[in-house]
Parts: C-alpha cells; sequence; structure tokens
C-alpha cells in the first residue's frame, strides 16, 4: 500500500470528520450487548473521556444511520428505536443566560430550543425511514400526514410534512437571530418544550400504524457543557422520560454540575437512570483485538480484503448480530 493511500484511508479518524450516517464507519463494541444501549426504554447516561467513541456510538443510534441508505439488512423491531442526535452548540447555548433578560425567560428560550431542534429532528427521521432501503413506509405517505390538529400551538402553522419542516426550521433561524441580538429583533412565541415534541410523535403514529410503537430516544451529547440552570431542565426531561420520548445524555466523566431538576427531586442513578461507562472495556482483554477490527473495517472499505474471505466481514463487524461470529474467529 502506497503512503498516499494510507493517509487518505486512515485521514478521518474523529465522528465529526465522517458526519451523522456513520453505518459504514462502525465497528460494534465487543461489549455492546452488556451496555443496555438502544431498545431500552430507561435513560442511559453514557461517560467517557475525549476520543473513547461516545459521539460516534451516539451516531450510530442516530436515525441516519439505523436507516441509512449503505445498510440492506434490518431486524424486524428496527422501528420500535428512533434516535434523535443532538449536541447543542454551546457556544450558542452560553448566550441564553443574562443579558438583562430573567431567569424565566432564558428556560422558556432554552425550552423553545429542544421543541424546534428535536421537532426538527422526529420529522427528518421520517425521511431516513422512507429513504432507507426498509421499504416499510414509502415517501408519499409522508405528504399525506396531516398536521393540523397540530395548529393548536400556532395558529399559522402548516398542516403538510414539508412545509411544517421548512416552518420549524424557518423559526429556529428567527430564534437563532433573536438570541444574538436580544436588543433589537422581537422576541419570538415559546414552544412548551417536550410537550410539543410528544404532541408531534402523536400525531405521526396516530397516522402511521407501523410506528405505533416506536419509541424516540433523544441523545444530547457534550451535557457537560450546558450551563447550571440547562442541565437541570435536561435532568427533567431524563427524569420524567415515558414512552415515546426517552432522554439520554452523554458527557465526560463528572459532567454532571447538578443532578438537581426543575422541582424538589433529583436524579438517582439506577433508579432514574443507568450509567454506562465506555472505557470500562477498555482494560478487557478483547480490546486489542477490536483495536484491530477497527483496522481491518478501514482496509476492507478501501477494497482491501486482506483476509481473502467471501463473508461479509464490514456487515459482521458493524452489526450486533454478528458478534458471535466475531467471537468464534
Amino acid at each position: 500500500m502506497k503512503y498516499e493511500e494510507s493517509r487518505r484511508i486512515f485521514a478521518s479518524n474523529r465522528a465529526e470528520e465522517i458526519g451523522h450516517d456513520v453505518w459504514k464507519e462502525f465497528v460494534i463494541l465487543p461489549s455492546y450487548e452488556n451496555l443496555g444501549i438502544g431498545h431500552t426504554q430507561k435513560p442511559r447516561v453514557i461517560v467517557g473521556g475525549r476520543g473513547c467513541g461516545k459521539t460516534m456510538l451516539l451516531r450510530y443510534l442516530s436515525h441516519e444511520s439505523t436507516f441509512s441508505a449503505n445498510r440492506c439488512d434490518y431486524p424486524s423491531d428496527v422501528l420500535r428505536h428512533i434516535g434523535l442526535y443532538w449536541k447543542a452548540d454551546t457556544q450558542f447555548a452560553s448566550l441564553l443566560e443574562k443579558r438583562g433578560q430573567d431567569q424565566d425567560t432564558w428556560r422558556a428560550a432554552f425550552d423553545h430550543l429542544a421543541a424546534l431542534v428535536l421537532s426538527i429532528e422526529v420529522l427528518r427521521s421520517l425521511t431516513s425511514i422512507c429513504n432507507s432501503k426498509l421499504g416499510h413506509i414509502p415517501g408519499e405517505r409522508l405528504e399525506e400526514l396531516d398536521f393540523r390538529r397540530f395548529k393548536v400551538f400556532s395558529t399559522n402553522q402548516p398542516t403538510t410534512y414539508s412545509d411544517l419542516v421548512e416552518h420549524l426550521e424557518d423559526r429556529l433561524i428567527d430564534f437563532e437571530q433573536w438570541a444574538n441580538d436580544i436588543r433589537s429583533v422581537e422576541r419570538p412565541s415559546f414552544l412548551p418544550g417536550s410537550k410539543f415534541i410528544r404532541r408531534l410523535i402523536g400525531i405521526i403514529q396516530r397516522q402511521i400504524p407501523e410506528m405505533r410503537t416506536s419509541v424516540f430516544s433523544v441523545y444530547i451529547d457534550e451535557y457537560e457543557n450546558l450551563s447550571l440552570y440547562q442541565q437541570r431542565m435536561i435532568n427533567t426531561w431524563l427524569k420524567h422520560s415515558e414512552q415515546p420520548l426517552i432522554f439520554n445524555l452523554a458527557m465526560k466523566r463528572n459532567g454532571f454540575k447538578t443532578r438537581e431538576t426543575e422541582g424538589d427531586e433529583t436524579l438517582s442513578d439506577i433508579h432514574d437512570y443507568r450509567t454506562v461507562d465506555l472505557e470500562e472495556f477498555q482494560t478487557d482483554d478483547h480490546f486489542s483485538l477490536f483495536a484491530a477490527e477497527i483496522l481491518l473495517s478501514k482496509l476492507l472499505m478501501f477494497g482491501h480484503n486482506v483476509l481473502n474471505t467471501d463473508t461479509d466481514l464490514l456487515g459482521v463487524l458493524r452489526d450486533p448480530a454478528g458478534m458471535e461470529l466475531r467471537r468464534k474467529r
């Protein structure tokens, strides 16, 4: 292999450089089955140091990867888990406090931000499903969805899928403009966070029978960089997670500034969530093998079948169902 080619193969080594669809790049961790991530309905708090794979894992669990156009085979219950990835722009989130506004205004503003970002992700997940090779929901069904009952939040809210996506995207831009210049731009009306998202999911599930048992799992990345009141709000969402909307967090170790919620309650490990430490498996005897499998996947992606086998090794490496075969080799 030439030096120039080797540089090209290993040039992208961070999730941010790959994009949101990491299906072709991801290698299932040896301890994946023990992490309890995916179809579980109890929130997870995923911890680990920089570079341990938190973002890569969350993007693997997101709808862009689950329903990737590069994926051909799906488990029968694939629609049970719809992952929504949200990496809050911490620089923007830091704007949402002080500056002459009271704390109630900023709480309502952050709630509004979450409503817009996650509702857009819910709608985009439908596009991912329709564009996948799953074949359960044809694209034309999206335009048949009726969102008239969603107008309870705003009388000028569109009632069709495409128009609603554009409308929410425009509202997000308007909100960002206000947050950047609160003294000159008129404050927009705020949406009620998780209530807005749950209402949207309910409208979708009533009209798409295949998704009536779907659970939308939100994965909030870099939670540790959010401010104290923003963490309290997210802690509240996590504590009160229930079908069809579950909140999960990813953070560096000791990333909680507080475990308080907006009420009198506090978050409690095990009772409210389970902690997943991604670095625990690194002391395992299988870590060296896992590193070799990552190297192998990179070579296979660029056409280097170094093991000279007819087995779809890439499919085996990226699918939890292939774990048993990996253990035997």
